[in-house]
């Protein structure tokens, strides 16, 4: 199965929040890698009972690019900024990011293989 990576970007940008017009090429550069990534990865995890799950895991590739993106920048940004009027504190956006990836793939959970087990002979 392969899923459509156009689709793995439109729902990455709705999960992120970014913006297309006002992107630098760059930053859609890194975003079309991690969505990429993200649809190989769900493509890898897909069991052979996953058709008709194209949808879902369209969903689970872009949560998974999308808590990425949020790793990256993370990984540039200080923990939180405050001024008397705003705070932005990036762990909570780090935390909420991978509860959506978590989220996405228990909703995908049944046609996910399972990477911890192996069923079979050794």
């Amino acid at each position: 199965m392969e899923l459509d990576r156009e689709q793995v970007l439109e729902r990455f940008l709705l999960y992120s929040g970014e913006d297309e017009e006002t992107a630098s090429p760059e930053r859609k550069a890194l975003w079309e890698a991690l969505c990429e990534g993200g649809a190989k990865w769900a493509e890898a995890q897909a069991g052979p009972g996953a058709a008709g799950w194209e949808e879902s895991l369209v969903g689970l590739a872009a949560a998974q690019a999308f808590y990425h993106l949020v790793l990256a920048d993370g990984a540039l940004l200080p923990g939180s900024l405050s001024t008397p009027e705003v705070k932005l504190d990036w762990a909570a956006r780090e935390e909420k990011a991978r509860a959506l990836a978590q989220e996405q793939r228990r909703l995908c959970g049944p046609v996910l293989r399972d990477g911890d087990f192996y069923f079979g002979r050794a």
